[in-house]
């Protein structure tokens, strides 16, 4: 189901859903029994998300200001994308200060909830 889900989903490039998708497996359905179409497209999304943001901050590590820019522009995509109460407000703050050049929220927001996103 991942593999079929990965072609409409935009990632950075150099990466994949591969590293997610064996922990998903482990520890998801292990967990539940199985799982939805939805709930497994969800989960692709933030992870799709966190890749981006972790895109930006190699872009900002590298001082390679076409990979930030690139990775803002699809930031800024899938935060409008993500329903209010799923912290959209957060995002948009987190947005605009990469924008600005500001790495501190997306360090923190990668730091806390992408570590088991693959990249």
């Amino acid at each position: 189901m991942v593999e079929r889900l990965a072609g409409s989903l935009r990632l950075p490039p150099g990466h994949n859903f591969h590293g997610w998708e064996m922990a998903f497996t482990k520890n998801m359905i292990s967990e539940h029994g199985s799982v939805t179409r939805d709930q497994v497209l969800g989960a692709m999304r933030f992870v799709q998300l966190c890749q981006w943001d972790q895109y930006w901050l190699e872009g900002f590590a590298g001082q390679d200001g076409a990979s930030m820019k690139s990775a803002l522009r699809m930031m800024k995509i899938l935060t409008q994308a993500t329903p209010p109460k799923a912290g959209r407000g957060y995002l948009e703050r987190l947005n605009r200060q990469a924008q600005g050049g500001g790495p501190a929220l997306v360090r923190r927001f990668v730091a806390i909830n992408c570590s088991n996103s693959g990249y």
